[in-house]
């Protein structure tokens, strides 16, 4: 077995020993695709990334677990307050399944909020 050596290619950090090349992006991508870590950490997730993309004041409902009122976040982006409901479902899923989702969230989020999103 070889040392591990980091490689930079299009980037995408590649480790490698030996033979074996180990792609983290591929590793991500099948991690949320066939997503095994339960909604606490999925909306913990979530979290993080609407930080990344600008919201602030990011309050999870219910960060661990429980009934959160048909909202998972509530957030603020610009004088906006926000809504973001979660949802990493454990495998492929059709864009009809998620649209609809949506629309379910989205009908049962409570009312005084000027945006919604799904993480998904």
């Amino acid at each position: 077995m070889g040392v591990l050596k980091n490689e930079s290619k299009e980037g995408i950090l590649v480790l490698s020993s030996g033979n074996a090349r180990i792609s983290m992006k591929r590793d991500t991508e099948l991690r949320l695709l066939f997503w095994r870590d339960g909604s606490t950490q999925a909306e913990r997730l979530a979290a993080s990334a609407l930080g990344l993309l600008g919201y602030e004041e990011i309050d999870p409902q219910s960060p661990l677990g429980g009934p959160d009122g048909t909202k998972d976040i509530v957030c603020r982006k610009g004088a906006y307050t926000w809504i973001a409901a979660v949802h990493f479902p454990t495998g492929p899923i059709s864009f009809t399944a998620i649209k609809k989702k949506y629309s379910t969230d989205l009908l049962g989020a409570p009312s005084g909020h000027q945006g919604f999103c799904l993480c998904d």
